[in-house]
């Protein structure tokens, strides 16, 4: 498994994320599966008060970005051939999302 540094930039209608090899590792075969993690905000499907949704309108507010739903992100990582395989929740705000290349 090959070790990356994953930088997100929130944008009004995607989220770019761009992969840096780890300096630690050298060049990953082809053959070896790729996996990304983003530490980010989930907003909840239901309608309950979260910290998510207030950070998302501050996100709308301020840089045009937002925050997005667990099915938001499964779409995001679809067309770069990449599938959401868990989402960790942490004792903060943030979860941890991976997806792993298909």
């Amino acid at each position: 498994m090959s070790s990356f540094v994953v930088r997100v930039a929130h944008l009004p209608t995607a989220s770019v994320a761009t992969q840096t090899p780890h300096p630690e590792n050298s060049a990953p075969s082809l053959a070896e599966t790729c996996k990304l993690l983003f530490v980010e905000s989930i907003i909840p499907p239901d309608s309950e008060p979260s910290g998510a949704k207030f950070t998302d309108v501050l996100m709308l507010v301020g840089s045009g970005g937002q925050e997005r739903t667990k099915t938001e992100y499964r779409w995001l990582l679809r067309p770069d051939r990449f599938e959401l395989t868990r989402v960790l929740p942490t004792a903060s705000m943030v979860s941890i999302i991976e997806g792993v290349e298909q």
